[in-house]
């Protein structure tokens, strides 16, 4: 149901028959009451009088009516407004704060001119406080709305509060610890609902419907918020290693490992709720490879994890070079599942200065963010086939060519002059987010000298004899991995 506010017609059913200047006609209407209804007469003198009265109410601040004298004023008969709906509230607070909207909307925009004008002013706040009231009493079944519904209507209270009301003269009648930022406040939790899909609605419902029923708006909005946090957390994943090392937090401590080196390292994860398309992240502070998979940072796996279960999973960790290990293990949700794919791949060997290099082309489905803190990397690895199985090339220092978004300026758009990833050094002259449906290039050359061949005629070997076969690997922003191998021409 899509509503405005301040800005309907409002059906008076409280009509003046007759209104004579002198004062002394009478003007005979229904009146209906906190207790009764029935058909009362009312002069005109009487009718003035009561709207002069509550224009008389110089109320600047929601404290200043301790004794609730704009209450009293607009409950007056001779007023003559309709409170059907008004006496639905709950006594006391409810009706209250309506009297208080009112002053408010005085204080703001000056004098009523006119019992209609009061009752506009007097409607909108029984509806604001009606919709509180309404989302208090569905944790005791009160009321047939829904949590949706509910919460439509609050923020369309509140917007309309923003629309027609300035910051200060929010602030300056409800104090600023229950006004403008409060409202602010409320319509993040509420946006925060708004964006969820029906099954998180429903969740979000059923927890908030767990809560004891409270009186206190405050309080129940701090059970939707929070229900609304739990639905839309990060699953927290609690990481225990099995084998293979000593665990602080989510660190593991490897220790010495030989160039070449293979360790298999156990670990169960308990997720804190159910969850989809989890993956394990794994950090090294060196090279490793992962299950066959270069890697400085490696998206491992997917799978469902429920609230409570444990999973356990078991990884291949290849040591590059020797030393102590330190590897860290995070959990990520992934909301796409569908992995990047490859297009218009080449490599082709020539020569530098005498020496074969191998210029590797192609193009990528989607854009992939080479930030260090992000999960995305493009990892290109050279070497040849021995059956079935890639071996990599290694370089002078015994390490496998391998390029990752640790280097600097890696990879190229094309012949266009841009590079692409600031690297370890954050060198701010490249452009991380390498995009898609683009020719990107990278080269591999002995002459460079971090790419220095360990034994250069077995590399011109391979290439002439068509076995020269570049790896790359892409993970994207949500932890897909793709892998496709080039052979060299």
């Amino acid at each position: 149901m899509v509503r405005t506010r301040f800005s309907k017609v409002l059906a008076l059913v409280l009509v003046f028959v007759m209104v004579m200047s002198s004062g002394t006609s009478a003007a005979a209407y229904t009146v209906i009451s906190n207790k009764l209804t029935a058909t009362v007469t009312v002069t005109a003198n009487q009718a003035a009088e009561a709207l002069a009265a509550v224009n008389a109410l110089n109320i600047t601040q929601v404290e200043d009516d301790p004794g609730f004298a704009m209450q009293a004023a607009l409950e007056n008969t001779a007023l003559g407004l309709n409170l059907t709906e008004y006496n639905k509230l709950t006594a006391g607070g409810r009706r209250q704060a309506v009297a208080d909207y009112v002053s408010f909307t005085k204080f703001a925009k000056g004098n009523f001119a006119s019992v209609a004008e009061v009752q506009a002013a007097f409607d909108l706040g029984v509806e604001i406080e009606t919709n509180k009231m309404n989302l208090l009493q569905l944790l005791n079944s009160n009321t047939t709305r829904t949590l949706e519904e509910i919460v439509a209507d609050l923020k369309l209270d509140n917007d309309g509060l923003l629309d027609n009301f300035t910051e200060t003269e929010i602030n300056s009648f409800y104090g600023v610890n229950y006004g403008y930022n409060a409202i602010i406040a409320q319509n993040s939790i509420f946006d925060a609902y708004q964006a969820l899909n029906s099954a998180d609605e429903e969740k979000v419902s059923t927890l908030f419907m767990n809560n004891a029923y409270s009186g206190s708006y405050v309080t129940v909005l701090g059970y939707l918020k929070t229900a609304i946090e739990t639905i839309s957390a990060v699953p927290a994943i609690t990481l225990k290693w099995v084998s293979g090392g000593t665990i602080s937090g989510d660190n593991l401590a490897i220790g010495n490992a030989l160039t070449g080196e293979s360790k298999t390292i156990s670990f169960e994860a308990t997720a804190n709720k159910e969850v989809s398309n989890i993956g394990y992240v794994v950090t090294s502070d060196k090279y490793i490879s992962i299950n066959g998979i270069t890697a400085i940072k490696h998206f491992i796996d997917s799978e469902l994890l429920t609230s409570g279960g444990t999973e356990t999973k078991s990884i291949t960790v290849k040591f590059g070079v020797a030393g102590d290990y330190n590897l860290t293990v995070e959990a990520v949700e992934q909301d796409d599942t569908t992995p990047t794919t490859f297009s218009n791949t080449s490599a082709s060997v020539t020569s530098n200065l005498g020496s074969p290099r191998i210029e590797l082309g192609f193009s990528l489905s989607e854009e992939i963010d080479l930030s260090q803190d992000k999960l995305g990397n493009i990892l290109i690895s050279y070497g040849k086939m021995d059956g079935s199985t890639f071996v990599e090339t290694l370089k002078s220092d015994g390490t496998p060519i391998v390029k990752s978004k640790t280097w600097s300026g890696y990879l190229n758009l094309g012949d266009t002059g841009v590079k692409y990833c600031s690297g370890a050094e954050n060198n701010t002259a490249y452009v991380n987010t390498v995009p898609a449906d683009q020719e990107i290039k990278t080269v591999v050359d002995p002459n460079y000298s971090t790419m220095g061949y360990a034994n250069d005629a077995e590399w011109l070997a391979a290439i002439q004899a068509g076995n020269v076969v570049v790896k790359v690997t892409v993970i994207d922003n949500e932890g897909n991995m793709s892998v496709t191998f080039i052979t060299a021409n």
